[in-house]
Protein backbone atom coordinates (compact mmCIF):
# COMPACT_ATOMS: atom_id res chain seq x y z
CA UNK A 1 0.00 0.00 0.00
CA UNK A 2 1.26 3.47 -0.89
CA UNK A 3 2.29 5.66 2.06
CA UNK A 4 -0.33 8.30 2.82
CA UNK A 5 0.87 11.86 2.43
CA UNK A 6 0.07 15.35 3.58
CA UNK A 7 0.19 17.97 0.84
CA UNK A 8 1.50 21.39 1.87
CA UNK A 9 1.20 24.34 -0.51
CA UNK A 10 3.51 26.96 0.98
CA UNK A 11 5.97 29.34 -0.67
CA UNK A 12 7.81 30.44 2.50
CA UNK A 13 10.70 28.06 3.22
CA UNK A 14 10.78 28.92 6.94
CA UNK A 15 7.09 27.99 7.27
CA UNK A 16 7.74 24.66 5.56
CA UNK A 17 10.64 23.92 7.91
CA UNK A 18 8.61 24.88 10.99
CA UNK A 19 5.64 22.79 9.86
CA UNK A 20 7.83 19.74 9.25
CA UNK A 21 9.39 20.15 12.71
CA UNK A 22 5.95 20.47 14.30
CA UNK A 23 4.74 17.34 12.47
CA UNK A 24 7.77 15.41 13.70
CA UNK A 25 7.38 16.70 17.27
CA UNK A 26 3.70 15.73 17.23
CA UNK A 27 4.34 12.19 16.04
CA UNK A 28 2.79 12.61 12.60
CA UNK A 29 4.20 9.73 10.58
CA UNK A 30 2.72 10.59 7.18
CA UNK A 31 4.94 11.58 4.31
CA UNK A 32 4.92 15.26 3.38
CA UNK A 33 4.75 16.57 -0.18
CA UNK A 34 5.57 20.27 -0.48
CA UNK A 35 4.61 22.44 -3.43
CA UNK A 36 5.70 26.08 -3.62
CA UNK A 37 2.71 27.78 -5.21
CA UNK A 38 -0.91 27.27 -6.13
CA UNK A 39 -0.26 26.27 -9.71
CA UNK A 40 2.19 23.60 -8.59
CA UNK A 41 -0.48 22.29 -6.18
CA UNK A 42 -3.04 22.04 -8.97
CA UNK A 43 -0.53 20.38 -11.30
CA UNK A 44 0.40 17.85 -8.61
CA UNK A 45 -3.23 16.97 -7.86
CA UNK A 46 -4.00 16.61 -11.56
CA UNK A 47 -0.95 14.36 -12.02
CA UNK A 48 -2.05 11.86 -9.37
CA UNK A 49 -5.67 11.60 -10.55
CA UNK A 50 -4.99 8.57 -12.72
CA UNK A 51 -3.23 6.72 -9.88
CA UNK A 52 -6.50 6.09 -8.04
CA UNK A 53 -7.95 7.22 -4.73
CA UNK A 54 -5.09 5.98 -2.55
CA UNK A 55 -2.68 8.38 -4.29
CA UNK A 56 -4.50 11.44 -2.96
CA UNK A 57 -3.19 13.16 0.16
CA UNK A 58 -4.94 12.50 3.47
CA UNK A 59 -4.75 16.24 4.22
CA UNK A 60 -4.06 19.39 2.20
CA UNK A 61 -2.61 22.42 4.04
CA UNK A 62 -3.03 25.42 1.75
CA UNK A 63 -1.57 28.89 2.19
CA UNK A 64 -3.54 31.78 0.70
CA UNK A 65 -0.81 34.20 -0.36
CA UNK A 66 1.34 32.40 -2.92
CA UNK A 67 2.82 33.31 -6.30
CA UNK A 68 1.32 32.33 -9.67
CA UNK A 69 -1.97 31.13 -8.18
CA UNK A 70 -3.27 32.03 -4.71
CA UNK A 71 -4.79 29.55 -2.30
CA UNK A 72 -8.22 31.05 -2.95
CA UNK A 73 -7.72 30.55 -6.69
CA UNK A 74 -6.71 26.94 -5.97
CA UNK A 75 -9.96 26.39 -4.07
CA UNK A 76 -11.97 27.92 -6.91
CA UNK A 77 -10.26 25.80 -9.55
CA UNK A 78 -10.56 22.61 -7.48
CA UNK A 79 -14.35 22.98 -7.61
CA UNK A 80 -14.15 22.49 -11.38
CA UNK A 81 -11.78 19.51 -11.26
CA UNK A 82 -12.95 15.91 -10.84
CA UNK A 83 -10.76 15.31 -7.80
CA UNK A 84 -11.15 13.35 -4.61
CA UNK A 85 -13.65 15.31 -2.49
CA UNK A 86 -12.85 13.47 0.75
CA UNK A 87 -9.44 15.15 1.12
CA UNK A 88 -9.73 17.76 3.89
CA UNK A 89 -8.47 21.15 2.73
CA UNK A 90 -7.22 23.27 5.61
CA UNK A 91 -6.24 26.86 4.95
CA UNK A 92 -3.06 27.67 6.87
CA UNK A 93 -2.48 31.39 6.42
CA UNK A 94 -1.03 34.42 8.14
CA UNK A 95 -4.18 36.33 7.14
CA UNK A 96 -6.98 36.55 9.69
CA UNK A 97 -8.98 39.00 7.59
CA UNK A 98 -12.70 38.12 7.78
CA UNK A 99 -13.02 38.49 3.99
CA UNK A 100 -10.35 35.81 3.43
CA UNK A 101 -11.97 33.46 5.95
CA UNK A 102 -15.42 33.91 4.43
CA UNK A 103 -14.17 33.45 0.88
CA UNK A 104 -12.14 30.34 1.77
CA UNK A 105 -15.17 28.62 3.27
CA UNK A 106 -17.40 29.71 0.40
CA UNK A 107 -14.91 28.13 -2.01
CA UNK A 108 -14.81 24.80 -0.19
CA UNK A 109 -12.18 24.96 2.57
CA UNK A 110 -12.90 22.56 5.42
CA UNK A 111 -11.08 24.65 8.03
CA UNK A 112 -9.23 27.96 8.31
CA UNK A 113 -6.24 28.27 10.64
CA UNK A 114 -4.12 31.35 11.23
CA UNK A 115 -0.41 30.58 11.39
CA UNK A 116 0.75 30.66 15.00
CA UNK A 117 3.58 32.94 16.03
CA UNK A 118 5.29 30.70 18.57
CA UNK A 119 6.75 27.22 18.40
CA UNK A 120 4.50 25.99 21.22
CA UNK A 121 1.37 27.35 19.53
CA UNK A 122 2.41 25.75 16.23
CA UNK A 123 3.11 22.40 17.90
CA UNK A 124 -0.26 22.54 19.69
CA UNK A 125 -2.02 23.35 16.42
CA UNK A 126 -0.33 20.42 14.65
CA UNK A 127 -1.19 18.08 17.56
CA UNK A 128 -4.81 19.17 17.15
CA UNK A 129 -4.67 18.68 13.37
CA UNK A 130 -3.22 15.22 13.93
CA UNK A 131 -5.87 14.27 16.47
CA UNK A 132 -8.83 15.58 14.50
CA UNK A 133 -8.01 15.30 10.79
CA UNK A 134 -5.66 12.30 10.85
CA UNK A 135 -7.10 10.20 13.66
CA UNK A 136 -10.73 11.06 14.54
CA UNK A 137 -12.09 12.33 11.22
CA UNK A 138 -13.80 9.66 9.13
CA UNK A 139 -13.61 9.73 5.35
CA UNK A 140 -15.37 7.46 2.86
CA UNK A 141 -13.64 4.10 2.60
CA UNK A 142 -13.54 4.19 -1.19
CA UNK A 143 -12.31 7.82 -1.18
CA UNK A 144 -14.13 8.33 -4.45
CA UNK A 145 -13.79 11.30 -6.73
CA UNK A 146 -16.95 13.35 -7.13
Amino acid sequence: MKESTILIAEDEEIDVILLKRAFAASGVDHGVKVVRDGQEALDYLASIQSQGPSAFPVLFLLDINMPRCSGLEVLERLQRMPLNRSVPIVIFSSSSHPRDVEQAYRLGAHAYLVKPTSTEQRNEMIRTIRAFWLQMNQVPTARCAA
